[in-house]
């Protein structure tokens, strides 16, 4: 039934393709039936392949079959249409929506966030980087804006899948240097790797090679060795499998050429472009990620204060502001003193939600684009001009939450050091970036969302380290449990080697100078 359930389907993609050629038939039915063959080819083809380990020869051919001839209909229509179709869906599913020119064929939005990822796989392998740019970019400020007006209406997995999808996106619009990226649990960004006007002026003229998942597993399993480096001896069942992998290879290959032969006796593409398309500029694109990451700092901001922190119970700004004015005053106490005193106030200590559990992931996930949007090259405008501009003490929402969140203790340790790692990572590379001083083109600047003068008010101006480093180093004590005592440690690494003046040194030595002298 099911070989010839994908058979029909197959057929039925097949009829849909001549449809469309007709100039007075295509454009009247795509948008209601689009949308139904997409959620059948996710549901029917494209999840079970990728669900199953092993999978027979015949039903693997047809998989392959339709596929392909999926991939024809995909060729006939502009990616900018699909993608907005997409996201009117999305938003149509979110808001309860009719719409008698678009039907939704009873997706979910967990089935649509499962579509878009397939339909990335399927694009980001065979288009360019201009047409990626221009369109992902408007994808990646359209879904960050459904996400932060309706924040509160998506559940825990929905916003998951959804953070998921937007760091794929923006990874496939930047192409991300692995030596310049900064890890969420590390600081490390030196002088030796720098960006040159070439790297910006190529970005837009180089094709991205991505290869396919399925296909590099098959020649991993094709280049089967053992620990010496040689191949495997073949028994019969490893031999046929081989075979299988070879020929769904072979099939895949088939398939290129047959879509490059179909794109060059099938003109019919420049009709759907005037039809479906709309003309975009590479300063459209970059406004478009200027604004959506813009857009995800207030999401970020409103993500924590709705999943993480009990904001019924306190006053951001007013929390923020008292335990700030404890900091500043600079002292010389030792570890012992800061953290008798950090355990003593009531301004350490922080309610989260009862939830807080269920969005522990998504916050990390949440980070760690918060951290890719970061280090993300700004545009000079009047907008970021006035983020230069901006007083010392002018902190944005999402910092004041950082920064409650990592200085208080709270019943979720591992949400707290995500927060302190997230705030070294953030202060050591604005200090990175203004050392450096440097412009990528004529037009872009590393431009954090921090100034110089603010991240050396904390390092110089304020006792925030030293709370922090209170706080790890009795984490490491015996009475805490493996996961604190790895955590603290990896801090202690990282502000070692972030912090100048030894300054976490000195405060170690000094505790454990204190201790042994107590002992004696």
């Amino acid at each position: 039934d099911t070989l010839s359930s994908s058979w029909t389907f197959t057929k039925s993609i097949q009829v849909l393709l001549v449809l469309i050629e007709k100039s007075d038939v295509g454009p009247n039915i795509i948008e209601y039936i689009f949308m139904k063959y997409l959620l059948l080819i996710y549901e029917e083809v494209y999840h079970p392949s990728q669900a199953l380990i092993s999978i027979n020869a015949q039903r693997e051919n047809n998989y392959l079959q339709t596929l392909k001839t999926f991939n024809l209909l995909l060729d006939t229509l502009e990616p900018y249409f699909i993608w907005d179709l997409l996201m009117k869906t999305f938003e149509m599913i979110l808001y309860q929506q009719q719409d008698e020119k678009l039907i939704t064929a009873g997706c979910t939005i967990e089935q649509i966030c499962g579509i878009i990822d397939m339909l990335l796989d399927i694009f980001l392998s065979e288009l360019t980087t201009d047409t990626q740019v221009e369109n992902l970019s408007e994808m990646l400020y359209r879904l960050i804006n459904i996400m932060n007006n309706s924040i509160e209406k998506l559940t825990s997995n929905q916003i998951g899948l959804c953070i998921v999808l937007l760091t794929k996106i923006f990874k496939n619009i930047i192409p991300i240097d692995k030596k310049h990226h900064l890890s969420i649990f590390r600081s490390s960004m030196d002088n030796s790797h720098k960006i040159s006007d070439n790297d910006i002026e190529d970005e837009n003229e180089q094709i991205i090679d991505i290869d396919n998942e399925y296909s590099t597993d098959i020649y991993n399993r094709l280049l089967r060795t053992d620990s010496i480096g040689k191949l495997q001896d073949p028994n019969v069942r490893i031999e046929q499998e081989n075979l299988n992998d070879i020929e769904r290879l072979l099939c895949q290959m088939v398939r290129k050429i047959e879509k490059q032969m179909y794109n060059l006796t099938n003109p019919l593409s420049e009709k759907k472009q005037t039809r479906l398309s709309t003309s975009k500029t590479k300063i459209d694109s970059i406004n478009h990620i200027e604004n959506a990451i813009n857009l995800y700092k207030n999401f970020f901001y409103r993500f924590i204060l709705i999943y993480i922190i009990d904001s019924k119970q306190i006053s951001i700004n007013d929390k923020f502001q008292s335990i700030y004015s404890i900091i500043q005053t600079k002292t010389n106490d030792n570890l012992s003193i800061i953290f008798n005193r950090y355990q003593q106030l009531n301004e350490f200590h922080l309610k989260l939600t009862d939830k807080v559990n269920q969005y522990q992931t998504i916050f990390e996930d949440c980070c760690k684009l918060f951290i890719e949007f970061y280090c993300f090259p700004r545009q000079f405008s009047n907008h970021n001009q006035s983020i230069l501009s901006k007083g010392q003490t002018d902190f944005d929402d999402w910092f004041m939450d950082l920064f409650i969140i990592s200085l208080c203790k709270s019943d979720n340790f591992s949400i707290q050091t995500v927060a302190i790692s997230v705030l070294i990572e953030l202060f050591g590379y604005t200090l990175s970036s203004y050392s450096l001083n440097l412009e990528i083109s004529n037009n872009f600047s590393l431009m954090p969302f921090l100034t110089q003068e603010q991240t050396l008010l904390f390092i110089n101006g304020t006792d925030f380290f030293q709370y922090i480093i209170a706080y790890v180093w009795e984490c490491l004590g015996d009475k805490y449990d493996r996961e604190y005592i790895f955590r603290s440690s990896h801090i202690l690494c990282i502000l070692h080697s972030m912090l100048p003046n030894n300054l976490c040194e000195d405060l170690i030595y000094n505790q454990l100078l204190l201790t042994n002298m107590k002992q004696s």
